[in-house]
Formats: structure tokens, C-alpha cells, sequence
């Protein structure tokens, strides 16, 4: 067995128990199974976060096989890229108080839709918002900003971390590559969130974002046309 359809088999079999484990998580979380105190329910959020952390990680070993393999296609859909924002910031509210991190976020009155696979730009911003929290300094801050640009929407994402080496950023967003100082930072990580994240965008028709001084911070984000056509595709 090659090692594409090694990924996707090990993804595949994993996801079933963590939806099953995400479900029972939700039904305590939600009282469905009897009242929790105060201290049950804050170790119940750590688990639900870590539990989307591993759920996120096998959809992006699913995305990483289908890319290869040149079965990944986009499934577009009428959507808002505020709403799909604001749902994963919501999730993440819990991680910026246990990393000691500022948000700074006003989200705009109102924002156009336009056509998007929502399971795959909620993928991009977790992936996004989540490196911006992992090299980040305690204490430090976390800017988002989403703008409607005519016929233009952008996420933009910044932070006042580690930064990236100007020699790592030519790599930055290929398969499994990670900079020099983020293998020091997080020495767990596999480097595919950019890689997917570009991908995403780019099939989208859209463009990445992307600035960082070393130790001084970095700008992720994207840039997507609003779309009222399926955009053609390519099986990559």
C-alpha cells in the first residue's frame, strides 16, 4: 500500500469514532445528560477544543490524500464567509483565554455571500486562526479583519508571534514543510495547514496573503472573488 492510500485509509477509519465521541461531548455540553458544574463543564470545553483539533487534522489528512491522488474537487454552495468566520472564532474564544492572547476582532454589520465549499474554508481559517495561536506569544495579540472589497472578499489574519525566517518563506506553503524556528516553537506539527490553505484558495479562483518579519510577527489570510458560477476545476 502506498503511502497516499495509507493516509486515506488510516483518515477514513478514524473519523467514525471521533464524530461518535464529538456527539456524546455535545449532548453533556448541552445538559441532554444532567447538569454539570462549573469545573466538569471548563474540562469539558478543553476536550471539545481537542477533540475539533483531531477532527480537523483527519479531514486535512483526507484533503492531503485526495489532492495527491487527484480526486479533490470543490462542493460550492451559497454562503456567508462572515458566518463561516464568526463559527470558528466562537470555538476558538476558549483556546485565546487559556493561551492568555488578545483578540482583536469587530466583525462587519453585514457582508455579501458568494459561492464556497464551507467545509473547506472552515478548514482554512481554523488551520489560519489556530497557527496564529500556537506561535504566538503569551500575553501577545491576535488581529482579524474580513473586508468587502467591491467584488473582492478578504480574511486576513494577524499576529505578533515568532514570525517566519526570510529564508523559509520562498517553502512556506508546500507539502509537510515547516520553518526552521516553527519546528523549534511546535515540535508536533506536520506543515500541511498552508499547504492545504493554498490549495483551497487557490481553487477557489482566490489568492493567499502573506506577510512576517522574524520575531516580529506574521499576515496570513486570502483573498476570494464573490462568485456567482461554480469556478472550473481541476483535479490537481
Amino acid at each position: 500500500m502506498d503511502t497516499d492510500k495509507f493516509i486515506y485509509v488510516i483518515s477514513h477509519h478514524l473519523r467514525t469514532p471521533i464524530t461518535v465521541i464529538g456527539g456524546y461531548l455535545s449532548m453533556l455540553s448541552d445538559g441532554s445528560l444532567g447538569e454539570l458544574s462549573q469545573n466538569q463543564k471548563n474540562v469539558l470545553s478543553k476536550m471539545q477544543g481537542s477533540t475539533k483539533t483531531l477532527s480537523n487534522f483527519i479531514t486535512s489528512l483526507l484533503f492531503v490524500s485526495r489532492l495527491e491522488t487527484g480526486k479533490y474537487f470543490l462542493s460550492p454552495d451559497k454562503a456567508n464567509l462572515l458566518d463561516i468566520a464568526n463559527e470558528v472564532i466562537k470555538d476558538f474564544q476558549p483556546t485565546f483565554v487559556a493561551s492568555n492572547l488578545k483578540l482583536i476582532y469587530e466583525p462587519p454589520a453585514e457582508f455579501p455571500t458568494t459561492l464556497l465549499d464551507v467545509g473547506k474554508i472552515n478548514l482554512v481559517i481554523w488551520s489560519l486562526i489556530d497557527n496564529a495561536v500556537r506561535f504566538s506569544k503569551t500575553g501577545g495579540s491576535i488581529t482579524i479583519e474580513l473586508k468587502n472589497e467591491v467584488q473582492e472578499l478578504s480574511f486576513v489574519i494577524r499576529d505578533d508571534g515568532i514570525g517566519v525566517p526570510e529564508g523559509d518563506k520562498s517553502s512556506l506553503f508546500t507539502k509537510f514543510y515547516r520553518a526552521n524556528n516553527a519546528k523549534v516553537a511546535y515540535p508536533d506539527g506536520i506543515g500541511m495547514g498552508l499547504y492545504l490553505t493554498k490549495n483551497v484558495i487557490e481553487s477557489h479562483k482566490g489568492e493567499i496573503v502573506f506577510e512576517s518579519v522574524e520575531r516580529q510577527g506574521s499576515t496570513f489570510g486570502f483573498k476570494l472573488p464573490i462568485l456567482n458560477e461554480v469556478p472550473e476545476q481541476t483535479s490537481n
